[in-house]
């Protein structure tokens, strides 16, 4: 009987020293509604066990205690860097179950923290669409493009985009050099035009209106692509671009919808080049003022309300991808007083760098508007 006792006992005592892992439920939530920023604050007034932490907002650096009684499904993503707990317990998610596990010998505290998803840029400004602004080019838009696509216009829409290495998270000043603008969504990719002229250029020194090789291909697809860098210049597309042209007639004499359908559309040249920066077309310039325009003349778009509802004008002259098929010597371009044109392709103008984003690409915040444009995931 004595050595039975003694048994029983000692199994008490080596129970009692071994280690044991405790798996902590999602319904010990702390209820209190705190927010807090990115981790600095890790205490909460309760005494529960475990804390389910939800980003407020994409980047924000902000969550919010959540008493939700599931983890988050979608929508968020798991962040290992704040995610901690008091007493050094550990925390594993499963990415496929999409749960937490919280593993520990002790009593502990821990908060788990859930970061707002980056959601793919193209479909952010797709699924916006209705607070964003965007003109959709379907059958049923009267005057349009007719291509699906997805285009601001106006006078100042919040299209603005901060591209390129010194400002990623929203709030901190983009720098100038890195301000681009969103021409539209096209598919599953979105088309980007600098904001800022590269300066006066020449779109061929050679006076030859063929652009694979021209001076302003060589320049933005050499030096301009280049100094990028690569961890940006991979976001870009290699596009195909539609370079055969049209005639004048079908480009500045014609009405947007017109000069699409001649530039890129269904009655294109059909000439192409693959490369990742180009310009802006007739067409992009035409459909970036206010639809109401669209049904004049690219000729005639120096009416007072075309260019001071057009985004895109700049009040001076720039550069157009497009050739002329009237006259081998001759590219597109809009003047100073904002009317579509054609000028010798050795004329030295402005011009802005045009390309598409991988759709891959993710949104990092931002809202838009030239204070605080959208951020791109680096």
């Amino acid at each position: 009987m004595k050595n039975k006792l003694s048994n029983l006992i000692l199994i008490i005592i080596i129970l009692l020293l071994c280690t044991f892992i405790v798996f902590f439920s999602i319904n010990y939530l702390d209820t209190d509604k705190k927010v807090v920023k990115s981790g600095k604050e890790t205490k909460q007034s309760s005494s529960n066990s475990l804390a389910l932490m939800l980003e407020t907002a994409i980047s924000s650096g902000e969550y919010q205690v959540s008493t939700d009684s599931t983890w988050p499904a979608t929508g968020y993503d798991f962040n290992p860097t704040l995610s901690k707990c008091e007493n050094g317990s550990t925390l594993t998610y499963d990415i496929v179950t999409k749960k937490v596990k919280v593993q520990s010998n002790r009593s502990d505290k821990c908060f788990v923290y859930f970061d707002k998803e980056k959601p793919k840029f193209y479909e952010y400004l797709i699924s916006n669409n209705g607070i964003i602004g965007m003109d959709y080019h379907i059958s049923t838009l009267p005057n349009g493009a007719n291509d699906n696509s997805y285009r601001f216009s106006g006078a100042n829409p919040n299209n603005y985009v901060c591209f390129g290495p010194g400002a990623t998270v929203s709030g901190q000043t983009c720098p100038d050099n890195n301000i681009y603008r969103i021409i539209g969504v096209f598919g599953n990719q979105v088309k980007l035009i600098k904001k800022a002229s590269l300066g006066n250029r020449v779109w061929n020194s050679n006076n030859v209106n063929t652009w694979a090789g021209s001076t302003m291909d060589t320049y933005l697809n050499g030096e301009y692509l280049n100094n990028l860098t690569s961890t940006w210049s991979n976001k870009i597309v290699a596009n195909t671009w539609q370079v055969g042209g049209m005639t004048d007639t079908n480009g500045s004499k014609s009405v947007p919808a017109i000069a699409y359908n001649y530039e890129v559309g269904p009655n294109k040249a059909n000439v192409t080049f693959n490369a990742k920066i180009g310009l802006m077309y007739v067409s992009d310039y035409g459909f970036a003022s206010s639809p109401s325009n669209w049904t004049l003349t690219l000729y005639n778009y120096n009416d007072a309300n075309a260019k001071a509802n057009n985004w895109l004008y700049s009040s001076s002259m720039e550069w157009i991808m497009s050739r002329t098929l009237d006259n081998s010597s001759n590219a597109f371009d809009f003047t100073a007083k904002g009317y579509v044109s054609s000028s010798g392709v050795t004329g030295s103008f402005g011009a802005r760098a045009v390309f598409f984003l991988q759709s891959s690409v993710n949104l990092n915040g931002g809202n838009g508007t030239a204070i605080d444009p959208y951020r791109i995931l680096q």
